[in-house]
């Protein structure tokens, strides 16, 4: 696991959340993967940490992150 300082940089998201928050992301991460298929490996470890960057923002509503994945991808599934 990452340590906030690994590396020399702060990571960008709470040390800490709960677990509605944790299963909102999961579900999030596997909801954009699917629906762009997707696999396992590096394109989904950075839908992984865009969503964590988003989270670190303050959006934590599913239907706002969802918009936002749309949004950064620039087009629909």
């Amino acid at each position: 696991m990452l340590s906030p300082d690994e590396g020399g940089k702060h990571m960008p998201f709470p040390s800490y959340i709960c677990s509605e928050e944790l299963a909102m992301l999961t579900t999030a991460l596997n909801n954009h993967c699917l629906a762009y298929a997707i696999p396992v490996g590096d394109e989904r470890d950075d839908g992984a940490r865009l969503i964590m960057a988003l989270f670190g923002t303050g959006l934590t509503n599913a239907d706002d992150m969802k918009a936002a994945l749309i949004a950064a991808r620039g087009s629909r599934p």
